[in-house]
């Protein structure tokens, strides 16, 4: 196990690589990619913009609160996105979204 003193010794090191993994446009935009099927967005933009909202990784979590909350990315009506199904839902899945609708 680690000694106080080493675990203190990390942390500038555990700082400096969390740094540059929140950094790494490429990893965010790979993500994005892998996540939705489709390019991360900040490809048209200026990647070494330093605007926190345009990076790949606040693209990638705009995102996946969307497909989370299910919000309509025209409108913005939250609720209204139903998930893709490959194959028939079963009876649980159907009373589950029918439940979700009488809310």
């Amino acid at each position: 196990y680690l000694e106080l003193q080493s675990c203190l010794a990390l942390l500038p090191v555990a700082r400096l690589l969390r740094a540059r993994l929140l950094a790494d446009e490429m990893l965010w935009a790979r993500r994005y990619l892998q996540l939705f099927g489709e390019a991360c967005p900040t490809k048209a933009i200026d990647v070494a913009s330093t605007d926190p909202a345009s990076s790949s990784l606040a693209l990638l979590v705009e995102r996946g609160r969307q497909e989370w909350r299910r919000i309509c990315p025209r409108c913005g009506a939250r609720d209204v996105i139903v998930p893709v199904l490959y194959g028939f839902p079963s009876t649980e899945l159907a009373a589950h979204h029918r439940r979700r609708s009488e809310e």
